[in-house]
């Protein structure tokens, strides 16, 4: 991102925190959906979200049309298909392991 035109460290900042703050709000939403609604599904929900988010901020990077309000939405979207995907792969893992294989 910084070698974008007119891009800075306060805008790479600005982007990450964009990306991390939903990451950090959304995580306990995140557990509270996943023990609702199919572990998987909501996996495979996250995932897309995830790709498309990323593929997004990477055509901007690579375009070198990357406006910053445009950066900080896909960013929040990829900060919270990691909150729905963390915890439903949590609860996904006991549900797949042997029990004597549990710590």
């Amino acid at each position: 991102m910084l070698a974008l035109p007119g891009a800075n460290a306060g805008r790479l900042s600005l982007v990450v925190t964009c990306q991390a703050l939903p990451q950090l709000v959304f995580i306990l939403v995140g557990g509270v959906i996943a023990d609702r609604m199919s572990r998987p599904r909501l996996m495979v929900l996250a995932d897309v979200l995830g790709a498309a988010a990323g593929t997004g901020l990477a055509s901007m990077m690579l375009t070198r049309h990357a406006p910053l309000v445009a950066m900080c939405l896909l960013a929040v979207a990829a900060g919270m298909a990691t909150a729905l995907f963390a915890p439903a792969m949590d609860g996904l893992v006991p549900s797949v392991v042997p029990a004597n294989c549990l710590q």
